[in-house]
């Protein structure tokens, strides 16, 4: 089943953008090149990518890799499984992660 990993990833790179945008300063990332990880200094920085206003940097590429998490579980999810029974697991599994990963990981 690849979905729970893609659906755990997905938490992992939520919490990464969310540290990044309200905890950069207490976080793992405040070693790392502010450039690129702080929102407030890589908006000055980083420049868009051609013809797009799409910015490269960590904030940006952890919403994407959640996005992309999101919707190649919804491509894969086995139809077989009843989703009454893998929305609330896979919600709580979300969850769960994103608050292990938010408030301890990376803090």
């Amino acid at each position: 089943m690849i979905t729970l990993p893609l659906i755990l990833l997905a938490a992992i790179m939520k919490a990464v953008a969310d540290t990044l945008m309200f905890h950069y300063d207490t976080s793992v990332f405040k070693h790392l090149t502010p450039k690129f990880w702080n929102p407030v200094e890589s908006y000055k920085y980083v420049k868009p990518l051609p013809f797009t206003k799409y910015k490269p940097d960590g904030w940006h590429l952890a919403n994407s890799g959640l996005i992309i998490c999101f919707i190649a579980a919804a491509v894969f999810h086995d139809i077989h499984l009843k989703w009454y029974f893998v929305l609330p697991a896979l919600g709580v599994l979300f969850n769960l992660t994103f608050n292990l990963f938010y408030n301890k990981i990376l803090r």
